[in-house]
């Protein structure tokens, strides 16, 4: 179970096309850009200004918890940082109870108001707590059910749709004794997600393309398994993203898992040497990855014992 709603909830952000003007707009978007490339020097120093200068814009404390939540899944997780992620959404959800209480929600606050109750619900889901986590997945479904039907005239939620589509149709499929928890859900349907994911990869967004292209590097990795087609999304992540090292971890995954190993090991170099060459990273983000290959490495040589022999 934790690995289907840990994927659900791994990144339901982005951004609002409706932002306060072209300097947020630009701090934005390089803030994002450098946390996908693993630059977290560089996203730290943008979202410093963000909050000096634009702290009460929603889209500023998202960009905050996505920081943090990088950093806890890179090997930095320690109670600085949970700390840190806890307080962006707290600040998110003040902002937006007060807009809820002066009824001005605006289709980018139910967004925002999705994205809070997703992250608030990944932390609890990292921790083996799930009762805790459905209640917040219960919170955010009433707002994905706000959300449906409006995704021709706010393309994000083209996202929030696709992703619901897909996991909660996998959820049910691979865990039936939560059945009374999906009496309540909404909806959904998994080729109508695909499809939806699909638009959004060919976006002209730049983050709204990542996150689909991210998501369905994860479906056909590990739900569909379309090996091909996840190394397809891997390697387009990766066109833009060379040093986000889950990036380069995953398609090294995928071409293992493929059978491919002489491919597979030829990435596995590559994250090796990028595990050493990104600046800025701590002893532990370096070798977070590379361990997490190393065991798969374990895994593949015990149901492949002759390949080892020969290698």
């Amino acid at each position: 179970m934790k690995r289907v709603w840990f994927s659900i909830l791994f990144s339901f952000f982005i951004l609002n096309l409706f932002s306060a003007d072209e300097e947020f707009t630009t701090l934005f978007n390089k803030g994002f850009k450098s946390i996908y490339n693993f630059n977290f020097e560089k996203a730290d120093s943008v979202l410093s200004v963000l909050n000096a200068n634009y702290f009460s814009e929603p889209q500023t404390q998202i960009l905050g918890a996505n920081f943090f939540w990088w950093k806890i899944r890179s090997g930095e997780d320690n109670s600085a940082n949970r700390k840190k992620y806890l307080e962006c959404l707290g600040n998110l959800e003040k902002l937006l109870d007060k807009k809820k209480r002066e009824k001005k929600l605006s289709q980018p606050d139910i967004f925002h108001y999705i994205n809070l109750y997703s992250y608030r619900a990944r932390i609890e889901i990292f921790d083996n707590h799930y009762i805790r986590a459905l209640t917040y997945t219960a919170k955010c479904n009433s707002y994905i059910i706000l959300s449906s039907d409006f995704e021709n005239s706010y393309e994000p939620f083209n996202l929030t749709s696709g992703l619901y589509n897909c996991f909660m149709a996998i959820a049910k499929e691979n865990h039936p004794l939560a059945a009374p928890y999906f009496l309540f859900a909404p909806a959904c349907d998994k080729e109508k997600g695909l499809k939806q994911l699909a638009k959004c990869s060919a976006s002209s967004d730049i983050l709204l393309q990542t996150e689909a292209n991210y998501f369905l590097m994860i479906l056909y990795g590990e739900q569909e398994v379309d090996y091909n087609l996840s190394a397809f999304y891997a390697d387009k992540l990766l066109q833009k993203y060379s040093d986000n090292l889950l990036y380069q971890y995953y398609l090294f995954k995928v071409k293992l898992f493929s059978g491919n190993l002489e491919s597979a090991m030829k990435n596995l170099i590559l994250l090796f040497q990028k595990s050493k060459n990104v600046s800025g990273l701590t002893d532990a983000q370096r070798k977070y990855f590379t361990d997490m290959a190393g065991k798969d490495m374990q895994e593949y040589y015990k149901k492949h014992p002759i390949e080892k022999s020969e290698n």
